[in-house]
């Protein structure tokens, strides 16, 4: 009777691990699996697993059943023949401590089973943590199970407790069995209860899959996964707040359509004013609806050394234990402690609130741990906690700060939850932090960064798990820290290799959509265009942005209208006025904004403020608009109106107007309006402290804690 395969390496162990792949169904998926359940009896690691249940497992769970129930059935003519009137008390509190120990070792095994191990583990991984993993992918396959199924190990487990009762009965005297009465008894109602933790709520066989749906999808189960598409993101762009300057005593200027030459990073520009951007074609994150990719949208081309390890992986003549760990990708969270409210901790410096005023905000502990409440927090503001419940969903694959510096194995989702972590990173300006986090990732294209890494779970599908948009973000990343010749060079690297996998469609491609695909490795080339405009301005290297946006000048055969206003703004950064407004004149992307701009830049001041102040109140709930009034109504010497435009939109609508850049500018107003600035800075603190999050940037408040 064979129970196991054969003993494997503890190498083996590791690359074979957790064969079931996001239990949770969050990675993306290829589009013909879009039709199919992510999770259920359907699921492919559920029915992986199931398969695993052997005719030698079944003959062990009946073995231990029969011979569980036997020795229940013995102990128990034991306890009748000795017990007495007065050992009820004894009973009953055994009886009560016998379901709370059962309650917290179940829960303790069920934890240690999800923790620790695979389905690989010898002994342990296919007779008895499998059964759990399949209940993660499969939650109602319980109630498929037969009795000996489901109850056979915990009936084995009661074994070893029973057969000592029965040792007890049979060797003490009835005076030494009565003195111990009230332990045995625990012990065998201990035993009792632990066989049946496995009982599940059964619902008629035809029914119950139905019902099980319909309360999964109550829950939103069904659609957490539509979050983690490949580079859509809650946030918007980070270059929106890389390309910022360091806040300062300088009051800044925010254009609506053009905040940055960044805002121009997107392959699909919003709508209106208020939406959010994203790194590329997946705005349907805001609704919440299934993208359609193109048959060629996780295409690379990696390195010749990369290609030819998963050359040899897919003929055979290799093995993923023989792979040297420095080829693998090895990422892990580089602070083990939780990031701090910076909003709640300066408020108890400077003011006497209490938590009761920011009960509408979530927080890392009052959301589900999981992706719902990952994205509950970012659409909140709450980024800190976001980042913060991401290390704990990153631990789960063994890439926390806690664990050590062996290599964990990637899936799509987690390499989503380290792209969402980046975003966030930047968006809270923690350069440092995310810059040596993404350093573990080298240039994205190891081995165990591809599809081909492991066929057991993606079939046949090849391409890289890695977003488009994480790759720019990580090259763009040195930029952020002063290296920016380090990342103009990968972001060159980068357009490079764009511009191999396009030529590869277009010869090589003869699937459907041809033209989409084609069209899609078009807007990702001018996507890296755009991010080296970016990292040149970062570092006012106005002549090297220049030149990119006039090579996607010459690449766009329409809508170039967008591209001119970008040239406009930062033929502005550079002083070339006579240049900005040739390309504002070209240009008709909201004209009344660039004749507002144009006539600030010429010192016109009057006729600049008049322009944002008919555009205010034709878009009275603009913040844009409502800062670059005030900006230019300080320029002109009316800084008392400027403080009110401020004020006024502040106490109209807060969480709309507490912006960073407005709070920043109007505490620098207040500076120069009197010295008892403070008081004024504290009232908007306790406005920021009811209506934002922890994402929000403090030091644009000037409070000196």
């Amino acid at each position: 009777m064979t129970f196991l395969k054969p003993v494997k390496t503890e190498e083996q162990i590791w690359t074979n691990s957790m064969l079931e792949d996001d239990p949770n169904g969050n990675s993306t998926v290829v589009r013909e699996e879009h039709a199919h359940p992510r999770w259920g009896p359907y699921h492919k690691g559920a029915k992986e697993l199931a398969s695993l249940y052997s005719r030698g497992k079944r003959t062990q769970e009946v073995i231990c059943v029969t011979t569980c129930i036997l020795l229940m059935v013995i102990n128990l003519g034991f306890f009748i023949r000795h017990i007495h009137l007065e050992c009820w008390r004894g009973i009953l509190i055994s009886g009560i401590l016998g379901i709370l120990s059962a309650d917290f070792g179940s829960g303790m095994v069920h934890w240690a089973a999800d923790t620790w191990g695979s389905v690989e583990l010898p002994i342990l991984g296919k007779n008895f943590i499998r059964p759990f993993r399949e209940h993660h992918i499969d939650p109602t396959s319980i109630t498929r199970h037969d009795f000996i199924e489901t109850n056979g190990d915990n009936f084995m487990l009661c074994i070893p407790a029973l057969a000592y009762l029965l040792y007890e009965f049979l060797v003490r005297t009835s005076i030494e069995i009565q003195e111990e009465y009230m332990l045995l008894s625990y012990l065998f109602l201990l035993s009792v209860f632990v066989a049946m933790t496995n009982q599940p709520i059964r619902k008629p066989q035809t029914n119950h899959l139905k019902c099980s749906k319909e309360l999964y999808t109550a829950l939103g189960m069904d659609s957490v996964s539509k979050y983690f598409e490949e580079g859509a993101s809650p946030l918007g762009s980070p270059f929106d707040e890389i390309a910022e300057s360091q806040q300062s005593a300088k009051v800044e200027v925010v254009d609506e359509n053009v905040k940055k030459v960044s805002d121009y990073f997107t392959e699909c520009q919003p709508k209106n004013e208020d939406d959010s951007f994203f790194f590329e074609e997946q705005d349907h994150i805001q609704n919440r609806e299934m993208p359609v990719f193109p048959p060629t949208h996780d295409w690379w081309i990696p390195p010749g050394e990369t290609q030819d390890v998963l050359d040899q992986l897919y003929s055979g003549s290799l093995t993923k234990s023989s792979v040297e760990k420095s080829k693998l990708s090895n990422p892990k969270v580089s602070q083990e402690s939780e990031l701090s409210d910076p909003v709640k901790d300066l408020a108890a410096t400077f003011l006497n609130v209490t938590e009761d005023q920011r009960t509408k905000l979530p927080t890392l502990d009052s959301v589900t741990q999981d992706d719902r409440g990952l994205f509950t927090l970012i659409e909140a503001g709450c980024y800190a906690s976001a980042v913060n419940l991401i290390h704990r969903l990153l631990s789960m694959y063994g890439q926390g700060a806690k664990h050590g510096t062996y290599p964990s194995r990637h899936t799509p989702h987690s390499i989503q939850l380290w792209y969402i972590r980046l975003l966030l990173l930047v968006r809270l300006r923690q350069y440092s932090v995310a810059y040596n986090e993404a350093e573990a990732f080298g240039n994205l294209c190891s081995p165990d960064l591809h599809y081909e890494w492991c066929p057991e779970l993606h079939g046949n599908k090849r391409g890289s798990l890695v977003p488009f948009g994480m790759r720019i973000l990580v090259f763009l990343m040195p930029a952020l820290v002063g290296h920016y010749t380090s990342a103009l060079n990968k972001l060159c690297q980068l357009q490079q290799n764009v511009l191999k996998v396009l030529k590869k469609v277009e010869t090589d491609y003869d699937g459907p959509s041809k033209s989409d695909a084609v069209d899609l490795w078009k807007k990702r080339e001018e996507q890296v265009l755009y991010a080296i405009t970016n990292c040149a301005v970062i570092h006012r290297d106005y002549l090297t942005a220049i030149r990119q946006l006039q090579k996607i000048l010459d690449r766009k055969e329409d809508n170039c209208s967008e591209v001119h206003q970008a040239l406009a703004y930062v033929y502005l950064q550079q002083g070339d006025l006579k240049s900005a407004q040739r390309h504002f004149s070209i240009s008709n992307c909201n004209q009344d904004m660039n004749e507002a701009i144009k006539a600030l830049c010429q010192h016109a001041f009057s006729d600049a403020c008049s322009k944002f102040a008919s555009m205010s109140q034709e878009k009275p709930s603009n913040a844009v608009i409502l800062n670059n009034l005030a900006v230019c109504q300080l320029y002109k010497g009316s800084l008392n109106e400027a403080v009110q435009t401020f004020e006024g939109g502040v106490q109209k609508n807060p969480e709309k107007f507490l912006h960073e850049v407005v709070t920043l500018n109007l505490c620098t107003m207040y500076e120069l309006q009197c010295s008892q600035s403070l008081k004024k800075k504290q009232a908007l603190l306790e406005g920021i402290y009811k209506h934002k999050g922890d994402g929000f940037h403090t030091p644009s408040l000037k409070l000196q804690q």
